[in-house]
């Protein structure tokens, strides 16, 4: 899988840095884009973070993700924090099965945009 478009990933880290900036400003949005969209979006950013990691430490631009890849970053986002972290911190975060969706959801979506940017190339 391809990374997705540098200025789309941009984008998505602005929303991010957006929202967590509002909510640390004590601004809080409507209940779907406080709780769920960071989650929507998490699992692009990290995927397109790791693979430009991996680009970058093997020094191959034509490295690509697996979808194996993208299943364990998945499962490890899911895991942390919506096991782990509610666990160690409860007062603070709470497990979701709604945000493990929207993780799966965020997975697909950067695997169409991967799709989407082979078959333009």
């Amino acid at each position: 899988m391809k990374p997705i478009n540098k200025t789309f990933f941009l984008c998505l880290c602005i929303i991010w840095a957006s929202v967590f900036l509002l909510t640390k400003s004590k601004i809080y949005l409507p209940n779907i884009f406080q709780f769920y969209l960071l989650d929507l979006i998490a699992v692009p950013v990290l995927a397109n973070l790791g693979l430009y990691f991996l680009q970058f430490i093997t020094q191959n631009n034509s490295l690509l993700l697996k979808p194996w890849q993208l299943i364990f970053v998945i499962i490890s986002v899911s895991i942390y924090f919506e096991i782990v972290l509610p666990l160690c911190k409860p007062s603070r975060y709470t497990a979701d099965i709604y945000d493990v969706l929207c993780y799966v959801l965020g997975g697909i979506f950067f695997l169409a945009i991967g799709k989407i940017k082979k078959q333009l190339n």
